[in-house]
């Protein structure tokens, strides 16, 4: 949907309906990506530098009935996308910045690219535009477009950020610029590549793909987050991990969050289960193994963890990253580098 907003502040009303939508598109077209085509709106200020938004907190109180970060979280999601027009929504345009290195920021925590799907500012445009392309380069942002070149024949239906192209002005000198800078940039880092850190590790082969899991809800009526599923094989068995939750999916300083990883392996065998928590920096802040036996092929084991958040540890997005190593860690068989993301408020 094109910005998408509700009376819910709950925010969930919009986001079981982008559940449901995404889901039904991936079911008839699993070869098109899939965004939300929201603005950027929040419930929460956790992940963002909610100071420096003039005050604005409706930008993250539920408000407009939105969680970017929720929304984005889906599973069927497959890139993040937000808008800005700081005219609209009164704070300056420097901040506009800010709100493209927040929501990137997030989006990477949820290892998903953002595009800043439409931008627009009605003075000083040029100047504005490339503050916030040039910071948008820097964050390593997924694409930007701009609202709006129009050609001349269309330009007589132009609102205030209508630009006329051609022929050639600042403005497009600004996009033109930004465009040679983003098709500069080579490749892009993996999003499953099993962390370095590790001495001594025979790396299989890995695959992951996104699956929709487990979409019921938690103990105690809490929702239980899963984002990802994956498969893996090596110098062994092939493992398949099959839903990663968390119940509740956001949780206070001192409280407990259950985490909970479900692994089938392909035959009768004994793993350990990495269950580690990072956060925004990529800073591990916690780890739980399991040692699991697999009596039989195609039987699945639990791997159960009940992590006390420190009271020292900062509110904010939190990943769960999930391996199946062999019974003494030699051999990495699976790895998710994103198989949930909690939030610590």
């Amino acid at each position: 949907a094109n910005e998408p907003r509700s009376g819910d502040r709950t925010g969930q009303l919009v986001r079981g309906w982008i559940a449901e939508m995404a889901a039904y598109i991936k079911s008839i077209d699993s070869n098109h990506m899939v965004t939300t085509g929201e603005e950027g709106f929040d419930l929460t200020t956790a992940g963002y530098n909610s100071g420096a938004y003039n005050n604005q907190s409706w930008l993250f109180d539920g408000t407009n009935g939105i969680s970017f970060t929720q929304n984005t979280a889906d599973p069927n999601i497959d890139f993040a996308q937000i808008h800005l027009y700081p005219e609209y929504w009164n704070f300056s345009p420097s901040i506009g910045s800010t709100w493209i290195a927040d929501h990137t920021q997030i989006a990477r925590q949820l290892r998903k690219p953002l595009l800043l799907g439409e931008f627009g500012h009605a003075v000083n445009s040029a100047a504005v535009y490339d503050e916030w392309l040039r910071t948008f380069d820097t964050e390593n942002g997924g694409g930007a477009l701009v609202w709006q070149l129009m050609c001349g024949s269309c330009y007589a239906m132009r609102d205030q950020f209508g630009v006329q192209y051609p022929p050639n002005t600042s403005v497009s000198d600004v996009l033109q610029r930004a465009a040679v800078t983003a098709n500069a940039k080579k490749g892009t880092p993996s999003d499953n590549v099993p962390p370095g850190s590790r001495t001594g590790i025979t790396i299989g082969s890995v695959s992951v793909s996104p699956e929709t899991v487990d979409p019921g809800q938690g103990k105690d009526g809490a929702s239980t987050i899963t984002v990802t599923s994956g498969t893996g094989s090596g110098n062994g068995p092939a493992f398949v991990v099959t839903s990663t939750g968390a119940s509740p999916s956001a949780v206070a300083q001192g409280g407990t969050i259950n985490i909970r990883t479900s692994v089938r392996s392909s035959q009768m065998t004994s793993a350990i289960v990495d269950l580690e928590i990072y956060d925004a920096s990529g800073t591990k802040v916690g780890q739980n193994a399991c040692r699991v036996s697999f009596t039989s092929s195609g039987k699945t084991k639990n791997c159960r963890w009940s992590y006390v958040v420190p009271s020292s540890l900062a509110s904010g997005l939190y990943t769960v990253k999930v391996g199946v190593f062999s019974s003494d860690w030699s051999v990495l068989y699976v790895w998710l580098n994103r198989a949930g993301v909690l939030t610590v408020q």
